[in-house]
């Protein structure tokens, strides 16, 4: 079975999700994906930390879990679709990585 990687980079309230091979000494894109984390897509839930942050803190706490809740729930439906699409073509994805900084100098 080949193998490839799967690669993430967050952002607020969505990820870019891609899967790759090494074919012939080269990187193969098999697949590239915007994953959504929040089920509705408003400031209100993209960002809810800075939501909670205006909240009673009961309430607060009860936002950033729901949020946390949907956001695992969307991550593993996207990931576990990716591995199905994968497996039909006889790949499996065997390595994961993920971007959490873009790198950029700061001013």
């Amino acid at each position: 079975m080949k193998q490839a990687t799967v690669g993430f980079r967050t952002h607020s309230g969505w990820a870019t999700m891609v899967a790759v091979s090494v074919e012939k000494r080269a990187p193969h894109v098999l697949a590239r994906e915007r994953v959504h984390l929040v089920e509705t897509f408003t400031y209100r839930f993209r960002q809810p930390y800075h939501t909670a942050e205006k909240l009673p803190i009961g309430e607060a706490r009860k936002f950033v879990a729901l949020a946390e809740g949907a956001a695992e729930r969307l991550a593993h439906r996207a990931i576990h679709k990716l591995q199905s699409e994968l497996a039909r073509q006889g790949i499996q994805a065997t390595r994961c990585s993920l971007l959490l900084a873009s790198g950029k100098a700061l001013p």
